[in-house]
Parts: C-alpha cells; sequence; structure tokens
C-alpha cells in the first residue's frame, strides 16, 4: 500500500515537471553602505508593477537576515524557466528599478534558478 502510493505521488510530481514547472530566482546581497533598510524597502515597493506587467511571475519575497548581518534574499516564483531568465535581463532595465538597483552592493548580488 505505502509503494502505490508512492509510486502515485512520484507520477504526480513527474507530471507536474514535465508540463509547465515553476522557476524559483533567489536572490542574495548586501546593501551600500549609505542605503537604510526603509529606504530600500520603499524602493522594492515600486518595483512591484514593472513585475507584475512582465507577466509569469507568481509570487515574489523580499526578507533580511534576522540575526542583522546585512543579508538580504529576494526570491521571485516564476511560472517557467525561460520567464525567469527573460526576466532577469529585462526587468533590472525598468526605470522603477533605477533607485532600487542604486542600495544594492553589486559585488554581494549572487543569483541562482531552480
Amino acid at each position: 500500500m505505502i509503494a502505490a502510493r508512492s509510486q502515485r505521488i512520484a507520477q504526480r510530481l513527474y507530471a507536474t515537471m514535465t508540463s509547465t514547472t515553476p522557476c524559483i530566482e533567489i536572490v542574495t546581497f548586501r546593501l551600500v553602505k549609505e542605503a537604510k533598510k526603509e529606504d530600500f524597502v520603499a524602493a522594492a515597493e515600486e518595483t512591484k508593477q514593472a513585475i507584475a506587467d512582465f507577466g509569469g511571475c507568481n509570487g515574489c519575497y523580499l526578507s533580511t537576515d534576522a540575526s542583522g548581518n546585512g543579508l538580504w534574499t529576494d526570491m521571485v516564483i516564476w511560472k517557467d524557466q525561460e520567464a525567469a531568465l527573460k526576466a532577469a535581463q529585462v526587468i533590472p532595465k525598468h526605470p522603477s528599478f533605477a533607485k532600487f538597483g542604486s542600495m544594492i552592493d553589486p559585488t554581494s548580488v549572487a543569483m541562482r534558478h531552480s
């Protein structure tokens, strides 16, 4: 019974993965020394419309390390890898990202898609 249930779960997972599989974009970074947390969060809010207008975004989340070490994580769930990769090229050029991007230390950025 357990083996049959496991097989059904595996079949559902495989079917999901072979159709349009969501892609998670995870970006970690630190802010430049001059940036204030409140200003950065406000600038991040200003980017949400551009992300929504691009299409393919199923959710985005911004967080900072609770320990106060200055590490931020920006996670975006895209409909698929193609949308994620295209967005990574197009969206940062949108005017609403200028202030947001200027507050991020470019030497600290690490991006990955999974």
